[in-house]
């Protein structure tokens, strides 16, 4: 979806609109959309179900190269691979503590 899309549907200007994100969110409408795509992409990839191209189609970005140089802007230099490979622990340890909770009686 592109900037001037957004502002047809909210009946403003593309460049009003752009005001509007930079006065109250400090970046632009692209940059915004970007940090959300990222922000649910790194949820997605918690879960060992989809590819890295599935995870990218799914967040908005089909070209998954592009995902990837998107990721890494937003995450510090750390591809969407690293990222889930390093919080792969963090999800095996969630799992281990909800099956070690002793079943009241």
């Amino acid at each position: 979806m592109k900037e001037k899309d957004i502002a047809d549907a909210v009946h403003i200007s593309a460049k009003y609109l752009y005001k509007l994100f930079k006065e109250e969110l400090e970046q632009s409408p692209s940059q915004y959309l970007n940090t959300y795509r990222i922000y649910c992409a790194k949820k997605l990839l918690l879960g060992e179900t989809l590819s890295i191209k599935e995870v990218a189609v799914a967040v908005g970005i089909p070209d998954p190269d592009y995902f990837c140089r998107v990721f890494q802007k937003h995450s510090n230099g750390v591809s969407p691979t690293q990222y889930r490979k390093s919080r792969q622990h963090l999800v095996t340890l969630k799992k281990a503590d909800i099956s070690d909770i002793p079943e009241e009686n």
